[in-house]
């Protein structure tokens, strides 16, 4: 729950005073020998004021600092002030014959309300009796600044709801202050004084029997029995002080302003000779500014042939800003191409590196194959004088097998076999004949 805190003492806000006064005071009259329960009491103005009527009244509130101030200046054997939370009441079940709540629902949060009723409820005795107030939204919906400290204002359905879900019985009043004008006699008693309206709207004053249409708060008494004692009640102050000090603002207001018109004249004569200076001055700054302006004039034809020979100046420089764009372009490219060159020069370099140590390697076999063909060359011709001595052994052999072969005889031929077998010169022929017929095909 947030705090809110008028304290009557001190405040100016007259109004408000009004408000919370008159509601103590018609609740005063319904408390005569019962034990009360004041939840919200602030600084105890109202529970001090029911203490002079009820047999007992405890009032409760949730900010320490109030509930020590008024243990502090209101004292009284029947009257006490204890700190506690209006939703969770330190009380037994039917304690209290009657409980004032006035604008204390406002400022707790939907789900708090519930629980602030339902504990008002439990400490109330079955014939006991609630007064309780709150704004009214559709009122307070008027307003461009809202009141930050309550937290959930309600609407006169959304109260009369509430209320209903804990009392069979309840009365509803409004409360609003109005000026109003009052006579009276010295011996009239004041019950009997007639309540006389009239209409002012639109700048028209009629009498009317219509009741006040607006309100700020609601004000309702509750209870589980039949009510019969009514609200309906006057408030005012007997000594005007809210009046006489709005009649002392408006003569303040007066002379003020009977000053200000004063001091706005003089202010006015005095501007006036300041303005006539003002435009001498003007005047002459205005002569000024026109010989300005000729030699302005002669300035501008100046400038105008400068002008154009820097237009002159500034084409020029612009073409020879354009070739120099196009040798930057050329020069960026001649870059880009030394660079590739580079590249490709190291990489050239790597290339012939790389063929140089092949050629040197290639070399290096070159002469091994250059040696190898020599032994090889050497050998084929040692090949080819076995070769044809073979062939001259051949051809000698042949030369014999046709003389052999003349003879007809077969006795020759099995020594001729013999002596191919059993000699080296056979045995030399065989080989021979093998590797040459080797040679020949690789060399094929």
């Amino acid at each position: 729950m947030t705090v809110e805190r008028i304290d009557i003492q001190s405040s100016n806000d007259y109004v408000e005073i009004l408000f919370h006064w008159h509601r103590y005071l018609i609740a005063s009259k319904f408390v005569k020998g019962k034990v009360v329960l004041d939840l919200a009491c602030g600084e105890g103005y109202g529970a001090f004021t029911l203490s002079k009527e009820a047999k007992r009244v405890i009032g409760v509130d949730l900010d320490e600092t109030s509930i020590n101030n008024a243990k502090n200046k209101y004292q009284k054997e029947n009257l006490e002030f204890n700190m506690g939370n209006a939703t969770n009441l330190r009380f037994a079940d039917k304690s209290f014959d009657i409980i004032t709540s006035f604008e204390t629902i406002e400022h707790m949060p939907e789900e708090d309300q519930l629980r602030f009723l339902k504990e008002i409820k439990r400490v109330l005795k079955p014939d006991g009796v609630l007064f309780i107030s709150t704004p009214d939204k559709n009122r307070t919906d008027l307003y461009q600044e809202k009141n930050p400290y309550h937290l959930k204002e309600l609407y006169q359905a959304e109260f009369r709801d509430l209320l209903s879900k804990h009392f069979s019985q309840i009365q509803f009043y409004y409360q609003e202050t109005n000026m109003s004008s009052v006579i009276w006699g010295m011996d009239t008693p004041r019950e009997t004084i007639l309540h006389n309206r009239i209409s002012i709207e639109d700048n028209n004053i009629t009498p009317t029997d219509l009741p006040i249409d607006i309100h700020l708060y609601m004000v309702a008494v509750c209870s589980n029995n039949e009510i019969y004692d009514s609200l309906d009640s006057v408030c005012y102050d007997i000594y005007r002080k809210p009046l006489n000090d709005l009649w002392e603002n408006i003569d303040y207001l007066k002379h003020n302003y009977t000053k200000n018109i004063n001091e706005i004249k003089e202010a006015n004569l005095q501007e006036k000779e300041n303005l006539i200076k003002k435009i001498t001055l003007l005047e002459m700054e205005l002569r000024l500014k026109e010989k300005k302006e000729e030699l302005l004039t002669a300035e501008n034809l100046l400038i105008s042939n400068k002008y154009e020979q820097l237009e002159k100046e500034n084409a020029e420089l612009k073409e020879n800003l354009q070739h120099l764009e196009q040798l930057y372009k050329i020069n960026i490219e001649l870059k880009e191409k030394h660079e590739f060159l580079l590249e490709d020069k190291e990489r050239l370099k790597k290339k012939v590196s790389l063929l140089a140590e092949d050629r040197d390697n290639y070399r290096t076999m070159l002469n091994l194959l250059i040696k190898e063909k020599a032994n090889f060359t050497q050998e084929l011709n040692n090949l080819w004088l076995l070769i044809n001595e073979e062939k001259a052994i051949k051809s000698n052999l042949q030369n014999e097998l046709s003389e052999i072969y003349s003879m007809r005889t077969w006795k020759m031929i099995k020594i001729y076999r013999t002596f191919m077998d059993k000699t080296s010169i056979g045995w030399f022929f065989r080989k021979s004949r093998k590797l040459v017929l080797l040679i020949l095909r690789g060399r094929a």
